[in-house]
């Protein structure tokens, strides 16, 4: 059964060609030094991150070691039993003190030069579901009071975070500002990755992952957002993204621009996103 199901899970990962990686547009103004090159952190840092660890995460040698292991959690109820559970990854509580030092410099810079856009209310301080929420029912309220009917598309990015591509994501990095050592010891933190799972004490064998980021790590959701920021160019209409999930809005007096902006998301970006299968969950009038 374990190997059964990290078959299936590795299926979901997608091998990118080195040849002919495409050039992402800076998000940097000038393409300034951010200072992301190299980040410091004294001692006190990380003592207080030590003060935090939770005793009931992560405390046996096999998470100590930085294996990872398999976790569960259900989804909306598909066709068939390997659609309908997904994968966490469980990794070093001593691999997540790293990631939170460096996450934490990553979003100062990001958030001090507003480097991701204002459209994404996941995984950010001071946004939510709830803030995602307010802003789609602002929107249609002005343009319903206008006189104007609304179109929204509600598109979900496929196991999105499984399938990103770890070169072009490097290339997403750098045009955000994230340079020298740090950009490679990112890149080392996503490469070479090996999965395996255990169910009821039996263990499959190892593959590799080729692709993603890691769900159930303390970086991935950062770099998650990073690789799908430039969603927004060249999009007239309203979007608005949670994580995976986006919303778009466009009145109907522009329908014919709307949809080329629904195609624009999805389709344009073929070097970038391809790799991701966008779908429909719904379309309301």
């Amino acid at each position: 059964m374990s190997e059964l199901f990290n078959d299936a899970f590795g299926k979901v990962f997608t091998k990118e060609s080195l040849k002919d990686i495409p050039e992402a547009k800076w998000a940097v103004s000038g393409k300034g030094d951010l200072g992301l090159g190299d980040i410091s952190f004294d001692e006190e840092t990380v003592l207080q991150k030590l003060r935090k660890l939770r005793d009931d995460k992560a405390v046996n040698l096999y998470q100590m070691i930085g294996r990872w292991l398999m976790w569960f959690r259900y989804t909306k109820e598909e066709a068939e039993m390997w659609l309908v559970i997904r994968p966490i990854s469980l990794t070093s509580q001593l691999c997540k003190i790293f990631e939170t030092l460096v996450r934490d410099q990553v979003i100062e810079v990001s958030e001090s030069n507003q480097l991701i856009k204002d459209s994404q209310h996941g995984f950010r301080k001071g946004s939510s579901c709830l803030t995602s929420l307010l802003t789609f029912l602002d929107k249609v309220l002005h343009s319903v009071s206008g006189g104007y009917p609304v179109d929204v598309v509600f598109l979900d990015l496929a196991k999105a975070f499984d399938k990103v591509p770890h070169q072009r994501l490097l290339e997403k990095l750098k045009k955000h500002g994230t340079a020298g050592k740090l950009l490679s010891v990112i890149g080392d933190w996503l490469s070479n990755r090996k999965q395996r799972v255990c169910i009821k004490g039996r263990w499959s064998s190892w593959i590799s992952v080729w692709s993603g980021v890691p769900q159930g790590s303390v970086l991935g959701p950062l770099l998650f957002l990073i690789f799908t920021n430039d969603l927004d160019e060249d999009i007239n209409s309203h979007i608005l993204k949670f994580a995976r999930y986006s919303r778009k809005l466009g009145t109907v007096q522009i329908v014919g621009i709307y949809h080329v902006d629904v195609t624009t998301a999805i389709i344009v970006r073929p070097n970038f996103h391809s790799f991701i299968h966008c779908k429909y969950n719904a379309v309301l009038h």
